[in-house]
C-alpha cells in the first residue's frame, strides 16, 4: 500500500471542498518521498494544484501518512488492516459479510491505496466502504488495471467502479489511468475504453495503468445496489452506452517525447496487423 506523489497530489485536490475530520486508509500508506519532492512536483509534472499546506513544513522531512493528512486538514487518520503487523489501530477482514457497528457513517474519506485488488471478495470490501463512509464523504481508490499481473487477485477496470457507484446514486469526482510505463502521464476516463475507443486501448495506451477513482456519497445506501456491467444494460435496452460526467480532471505528465515514441513503437504491430486484416 502506498500513496504516491500523482495520487497525493488527486487526493488534494478531490478534498479541497470537503470536511476533514475523520479519515480510513486501508492499511498503512508508504510515501517514501520528502515534503520537497511534492512541493517539487508542481515543475516535475507541470500541474497547477495548490500545495500551500506544506510550504511551512520543513523541505527535508520525510512523509508519512500521519503528517500528510493532517497537513491537508484532517484531525483523525485511522488504519485499517487484516493484521497489526504495521500498526494498524482497527484489525478487520474486508472479505467478511458484516461491517462492524462502531465504523458506520464514520469517515469523510476512505482511502484504498493499492488494497482492493488484493481481496478475494471484493464485493463485500465495496459494500464496506459504502457503509463506512458519512453522507458527503469521499472514497478514493488508486489500483492496477493494466500491466500487473499477479499484483494482486484482480486488475480493475474502470467500468467496475463506475458500475457500482453510480448504481448506488454516488457522484463520481475523477476517474483517471496513471501510465507508469515511462514517468507518469494522467489518462482521463469518461467513457467504455473497450467498446467505444479502442478494444487494444490497455496495451497499446496504458501498458501498466494505475486507476485512480473519487467518489462522493450523495445519499445513505440502504439497501445497496449490485450493478449489471453498463455494456449489457445498453444491449438489454437497445441504446448506446453514455459518456460518464466526472466533475474533476488534472493534466500533467512528464517525458512526453519520449512516451510519444514509445507508443508510436507499441501502437505499430497493431496498425500492420489492421492492413493486413483489410487485404482481400
Amino acid at each position: 500500500m502506498g500513496l504516491p506523489i500523482i495520487e497525493a497530489i488527486n487526493i488534494i485536490e478531490c478534498t479541497r471542498e470537503n470536511e476533514k475530520r475523520n479519515v480510513l486508509c486501508l492499511g498503512k500508506q508508504l510515501l517514501g518521498y520528502l515534503v520537497g519532492d511534492l512541493l517539487d512536483s508542481k515543475k516535475k509534472y507541470n500541474h497547477n494544484v495548490n500545495l500551500d499546506f506544506f510550504t511551512n513544513l520543513d523541505r527535508k522531512q520525510k512523509l508519512d501518512q500521519e503528517i500528510f493528512f493532517k497537513s491537508i486538514g484532517y484531525e483523525n487518520i485511522d488504519t485499517l488492516d487484516f493484521d497489526d503487523y504495521e500498526g494498524a489501530n482497527i484489525i478487520f477482514d474486508l472479505n467478511d459479510e458484516k461491517t462492524p457497528s462502531n465504523l458506520l457513517d464514520k469517515y469523510d474519506l476512505i482511502y484504498d491505496g493499492g488494497t482492493l485488488e488484493h481481496v478475494f471478495n471484493i464485493s463485500n470490501a465495496l459494500k464496506h466502504l459504502t457503509r463506512m463512509t458519512k453522507v458527503n464523504g469521499l472514497i478514493f481508490h488508486s489500483n492496477p488495471c493494466n500491466g500487473y499481473i499477479d499484483h494482486g487477485f484482480f486488475q480493475i477496470s474502470p467500468t467496475l467502479y463506475f458500475d457500482y457507484y453510480l448504481a448506488n446514486e454516488y457522484n463520481v469526482l475523477y476517474a483517471s489511468i496513471i501510465e507508469k510505463t515511462i514517468g507518469a502521464k494522467i489518462l482521463s476516463v469518461k467513457q467504455d475504453l473497450y467498446r467505444t475507443l479502442d478494444m487494444n486501448y490497455g496495451p497499446k495506451s496504458s501498458p501498466k495503468g494505475v486507476l485512480n477513482f473519487c467518489v462522493q456519497k450523495s445519499k445513505k445506501n440502504n439497501p445497496i445496489i449490485i450493478p449489471q456491467q453498463g455494456y449489457y444494460i445498453s444491449v438489454w435496452k437497445n441504446v448506446n452506452q453514455n459518456f460518464y460526467n466526472v466533475e474533476k480532471r488534472f493534466e500533467f505528465s512528464n517525458f512526453s517525447f519520449v512516451r510519444r515514441l514509445f507508443k508510436f513503437w507499441i501502437s505499430l504491430p497493431y496498425y500492420l496487423i489492421e492492413k493486413i486484416k483489410s487485404i482481400k
